[in-house]
């Protein structure tokens, strides 16, 4: 019998380029149950059962819609690992919510501990600069979707081990592409 490998995958993408598209696509091919977690109300998950943070311990439904409000991330993400299991998590807009540096708590435990779980994870940014270095090196998959920032820059090349010989070459030849949903999978192997 194969074993599923529990994936952290980054998306990247600016504004309507198809990184929500993209992320449900890969949620639903896991047969995994989805929990969204966005700080606010995203028009894609209009019609998903909403949970708040009172009801996600016990919250059992195939798909639910976590808007944070006033809850850090940590608390979010402790409250997650804690109560749910075999889940595909998916942050919507992770810059808002995330910071870029991140520390021991919660959201650390959710990452390094997904195998525990039976978690796949995943984190939606607008940009790859956006992304905090802990998910940059950590990262199994990397979507990239076309992007409004310095694909040159040596801040990324810092921040991604496999940047210069794979994650920049295809970055280009996203933003290159005519087609606005263009997108690259990048392997963290690679």
């Amino acid at each position: 019998m194969a074993r599923y490998e529990n994936y952290l995958i980054l998306v990247a993408g600016k504004r309507f380029s198809g990184k929500t598209t993209t992320s449900m696509k890969l949620a639903e091919a896991t047969k995994k149950r989805i929990i969204v977690v966005d700080l606010n109300d995203h028009p894609t998950y209009k019609d998903w059962p909403k949970v708040s943070m009172e009801e996600l311990p016990k919250f059992k439904g195939q798909k639910g819609y976590v808007v944070i409000g006033d809850s850090n991330i940590d608390e979010v993400c402790e409250v997650i690992n804690k109560y749910q299991v075999n889940a595909f998590l998916i942050f919507e807009d992770a810059a808002r919510y995330i910071p870029q540096t991140v520390n021991k708590g919660g959201l650390m435990n959710l990452v390094i501990d997904l195998r525990k779980r039976n978690f796949d994870v995943l984190f939606m940014y607008h940009a790859l600069s956006f992304i905090p270095p802990f998910f940059a090196k950590m990262y199994n998959i990397l979507v990239v979707h076309k992007t409004n920032e310095n694909i040159n820059s040596n801040k990324l090349q810092d921040k991604f081990n496999n940047w210069v010989t794979t994650i920049q070459p295809k970055a280009i030849a996203v933003n290159n592409n005519k087609n606005e949903h263009a997108k690259a999978v990048i392997y963290s192997h690679e």
